[in-house]
């Protein structure tokens, strides 16, 4: 047995996220020509974060693109798997690409702590960093039938929802949930921050405005994590700045929460509040990791 301790390493399966095989002869060129991100980059130990975006510029899905074998393969919301699953068979047309849903027969798991890292080579899998932030850790996509034996390795397998409140302490956005589908900009959740975004590759959905909206810099609006007097409101409650409302409460964890709120209202030195909860701390997100 490893010598790793418990309270170092964690895991969770991610039973929420559904698996989209992407393989052909087309596959890097057609997601290329789609998606925000740079999908040359990805390789066997490197994925992407990106998103699909309308022809306005605006949210659709978002998703972990990963090697695994010789394809690539898609980490998004399961429950709106079939959606994105639709959109690029409208796009496919005669490309030589197969889309495929593997969630039945890939499992993934995110595997977190300060000393996961050391556990790379330990796991039947691919077995990669989550790109979007070095807070969460790394993400191991399994297949088999079987999970792999953790406890073999030290980790303390635990629920999703602590890795839900890991995420939301490091101020990383969970796709719909935090992000209204067809009506957000991406740049006013973090996009650029998480990396989600290349403005050196060829056009794609929705460039033209994201890449204005960058170059100009008028976004007014952003992602905050926020951490609240009591425990963090319903999602979609509004924060006001007196009986101003600036933004909105997305998803919570104890104490934190994630928040859309206007730059001006989040910067300045002013009391935030939703409904009876004030707000004592607002830091943009991604949250930076410790130094």
């Amino acid at each position: 047995m490893a010598a790793h301790s418990q309270s170092k390493v964690q895991a969770t399966a991610l039973t929420r996220r559904g698996l989209l095989r992407v393989a052909g002869a087309s596959a890097r060129s057609f997601l290329q020509g789609l998606v925000t991100n740079d999908v040359e980059k990805v390789n066997e130990s490197t994925p992407i974060y990106a998103a699909l975006l309308t022809p306005q510029g605006k949210f659709l899905h978002d998703f972990l693109i990963v090697q695994v074998g010789d394809a690539l393969v898609l980490d998004l919301e399961a429950e709106r798997l079939q959606d994105l699953l639709r959109r690029l068979t409208m796009y496919r047309l005669r490309a030589a690409v197969d889309l495929v849903d593997v969630s039945k027969d890939l499992s993934v798991f995110a595997v977190f702590g300060e000393e996961a890292d050391s556990l790379r080579g330990n796991f039947p899998g691919t077995f990669v960093r989550d790109p979007r932030s070095p807070l969460l850790g790394h993400r191991l996509y399994s297949g088999g039938g079987s999970p792999p034996d953790f406890a073999v390795l030290g980790v303390n397998f635990v629920d999703p929802e602590a890795y839900d409140a890991l995420r939301i302490s490091a101020g990383v956005p969970d796709g719909s949930r935090d992000i209204p589908t067809e009506k957000a900009f991406p740049l006013e959740y973090g996009f650029n921050s998480l990396g989600a975004v290349c403005y050196e590759k060829g056009c794609y959905i929705g460039q033209e405005l994201t890449a204005r909206t960058h170059n100009r810099g008028k976004v007014k609006k952003a992602l905050y994590r926020v951490r609240f007097e009591t425990n963090a409101p319903t999602a979609g409650t509004a924060i006001r700045s007196g009986a101003k409302e600036v933004g909105e409460v997305l998803t919570g964890a104890g104490q934190y929460g994630l928040a859309h709120l206007r730059i001006d209202a989040a910067e300045a030195n002013q009391q935030l509040h939703a409904g009876t909860s004030l707000i004592v701390e607002r830091v943009e997100a991604p949250v930076a990791p410790p130094s």
